[in-house]
């Protein structure tokens, strides 16, 4: 097969659900004189958080993309198709907010965990292998992967921000409350 007709077949436009997580980041500004932020002290809290929420990814049928600073993300229908992968991608969202409560539980008395906030956004976006010669990453880009980065950073604690392609193919399975237009997203349509 042709380098071509490989790029061909990775490059595809199909249609996804995202959902970011961020937060974790935010706990230096709580720590005390007594608590030392070490690498090992956040390494050992990362990771509790990041294998629980690891879990539910894997048994949600997503690809787990990546992970960004203090952020997760995630997307559903690639590389394999799945027709109900919008509805999979807020089931997923309201499973990481339990998840992340039980963390919370865990540390509760040591360690004040901040709360997550969600964005999920569906549309066409592409998804393959992107970068250079020396680094590839399996990865997607597009619009609606950036409209759910900035539904994440603009989400309140605990609350799970659906752009309005996504309400609209969930909106008959799921209970939602509908809130003003988000002016501060700083991006086009």
């Amino acid at each position: 097969m042709s380098i071509v007709a490989d790029l061909e077949d990775q490059l595809r436009w199909k249609t996804r659900s995202i959902a970011l997580m961020r937060e974790i980041g935010r706990l230096r500004d709580q720590l005390t004189d007594e608590q030392e932020l070490t690498s090992a002290f956040m390494s050992c809290l990362t990771e509790e958080a990041e294998t629980d929420l690891s879990a539910l990814f894997l048994w949600n049928d997503e690809t787990l993309d990546k992970y960004i600073g203090d952020s997760v993300m995630c997307f559903f229908n690639a590389p394999e198709r799945q027709h109900d992968h919008t509805l999979r991608a807020v089931r997923l969202a309201l499973d990481m907010q339990n998840a992340h409560h039980q963390v919370m539980d865990r540390w509760k008395g040591k360690l004040e965990l901040p709360h997550i906030g969600i964005g999920i956004s569906t549309g066409d976006t592409m998804v393959g292998n992107f970068g250079s010669i020396k680094r590839l990453e399996y990865t997607m880009i597009g619009h609606d992967v950036n409209l759910a980065a900035r539904l994440c950073a603009v989400a309140a604690a605990d609350q799970i921000l659906l752009s309005e392609a996504t309400y609209q193919q969930v909106k008959d399975q799921i209970i939602a409350e509908e809130l003003p237009p988000i002016q501060q997203l700083r991006i086009a349509n």
